[in-house]
């Protein structure tokens, strides 16, 4: 049985911390292949600073093709063709019912797990996906309820970086240049593109 471990995420814009930890987990051996899967919508997000899910979707294969790993891992587009906004149930019941013979778990920071009892149908999800969290700067580790001990593993060596697509966004915004912070091709994709309203100095 092949394992999948899906990353979500709106990758608005996807930058190295992301693909750091893509590549920290496939090394770690807890899957045979990792989906970064590009959603359309987050229901617990602002869409306002939000660029089209086609560029989303392209900046994240410009960013794997450089990876080390980039035979494991994946982007996907599966959330593109489900309604909007995305819920983590109905994408893996759509998986579920596509690739039946394959084993799903879900890899998040803990600022996003610290949500999951919000979540759609949390506790079908828990039964059947185990999720895989790494640490992110000032979002201290959640204390998991027993019912959850189980289907929750920390990966405890995970890169810590203080790194995020909303100050990246602002920098951008502003005209700073910093494509040291972002895969190779991706600050040139956004560039060229005129996304984020970057300056056009650099």
């Amino acid at each position: 049985m092949k394992r999948v471990l899906l990353y979500f995420g709106s990758f608005n814009p996807i930058h190295i911390g992301h693909t750091a930890i893509a590549n920290y987990a496939m090394a770690s051996g807890i899957a045979d292949e990792l989906w970064l899967v590009v959603s359309p919508q987050n229901p617990f997000k602002p869409t306002d600073s939000l660029v089209s899910a086609t560029d989303r979707v392209e900046m994240a294969r410009l960013a794997i093709e450089q990876s080390d790993l980039a035979e494991q891992i994946v982007v996907s587009d599966v959330e593109l063709h489900l309604p909007i906004p995305s819920f983590t149930i109905q994408t893996l019941e759509t998986l579920w019912e596509s690739y039946p013979e394959y084993q799903f778990s879900i890899l998040m920071g803990s600022d996003n797990f610290a949500s999951v009892g919000k979540w759609k149908e949390s506790a079908r999800i828990l039964a059947r996906c185990p999720l895989y969290v790494y640490d992110r700067p000032g979002c201290p580790f959640a204390e998991v309820p027993v019912e959850m001990a189980v289907a929750v593993h920390r990966l405890t060596e995970a890169p810590l970086l203080e790194i995020g697509s909303t100050r990246l966004r602002k920098m951008l915004f502003d005209g700073q240049y910093i494509p040291a912070l972002l895969p190779p091709g991706v600050y040139h994709y956004i560039k060229t593109h005129g996304l984020y309203r970057i300056n056009d100095k650099h």
